[in-house]
């Protein structure tokens, strides 16, 4: 079964190399700093960087690329998991770049990176 990825904000690693991917901007008001991030970090990737409506353009390249099967990376963000579920995509679970005890504060990056900064730079 052919299969793709799309790629989202909460996910932005190779989830399965051997498939074409996407990333699909939307318009949802992030800053500069923050679309710059995204996209420097998507420039790494084999992947392919679209802006628009994401249901649209994911299910075109499925179709250009005969896929039956789209698969992405969990996320609690509600926006996201509803996107997926209206595409029928398969969110799975990616192994984290880091693990850090206890819950998460995503608030802000600092708080984030306060937790996690001893155990990153060991890496």
């Amino acid at each position: 079964m052919k299969t793709i990825v799309w790629m989202h904000e909460d996910g932005l690693r190779q989830l399965l190399p051997e498939a074409p991917a996407i990333f699909v901007f939307e318009d949802k008001g992030h800053s500069l700093k923050r679309i710059v991030f995204l996209y420097e970090c998507l420039l790494e990737l084999d992947v392919v960087i679209a802006k628009g409506d994401v249901e649209t353009l994911v299910r075109k390249f499925a179709a250009a690329h005969g896929a039956e099967r789209i698969v992405t990376t969990f996320t609690e963000c509600p926006r996201v998991t509803a996107q997926a579920r209206e595409l029928g995509a398969e969110m799975v679970n990616d192994d984290p770049f880091i693990a850090a005890a206890g819950p998460y504060d995503l608030k802000r990056f600092s708080r984030y990176w306060q937790r996690v900064e001893r155990k990153v730079l060991e890496l």
